[in-house]
């Protein structure tokens, strides 16, 4: 498969991988001073509470904390960057998220954020690394 190929059908199994866990689209391969971000989505404030209560549930958070942060629970803009592969032969889809791919996609959210409507919307950094078909979503990457 040509890498263009590998990189549509990448995006697209990873807006599918979205959506099917209640994520809304707001934009995909968006562009800003000459950086691109694969895809925006907005992370609902009910799932945020759902991650939050399985987060408390594994024991990473303490009743407390997650009493808080279940109260200031709020929707999440996610900047995702997709990476796919067809095949390991030069390296895994994830180590091609440099820190200075990870830098300018800051950046690019900062630019973002300011110049719309969500200046006080909290923001997330997730990777969905795909190799052969197979999905592989990190939230809060980087």
């Amino acid at each position: 498969m040509l890498n263009k190929e590998v990189w549509l059908k990448g995006e697209y199994l990873a807006c599918q991988h979205l959506k099917k866990l209640g994520y809304k689209i707001i934009s995909t391969n968006a562009h800003l001073a000459h950086v691109e971000v694969d895809i925006i989505a907005m992370l609902p404030k009910r799932l945020v509470i759902k991650e939050l209560v399985a987060e408390y549930k594994a024991g990473n958070l303490l009743k407390e904390s997650f009493l808080a942060a279940k109260k200031q629970a709020q929707n999440v803009l996610v900047f995702v960057e997709v990476k796919a592969r067809s095949s390991k032969a030069f390296g895994l889809p994830i180590e091609a998220v440099t820190e200075n791919k990870q830098m300018r996609i800051k950046r690019f959210a900062e630019v973002f954020v300011n110049s719309r409507d969500y200046a006080n919307m909290p923001v997330r950094f997730d990777v969905i690394s795909i190799l052969d078909g197979q999905i592989e979503h990190i939230p809060n990457a980087f």
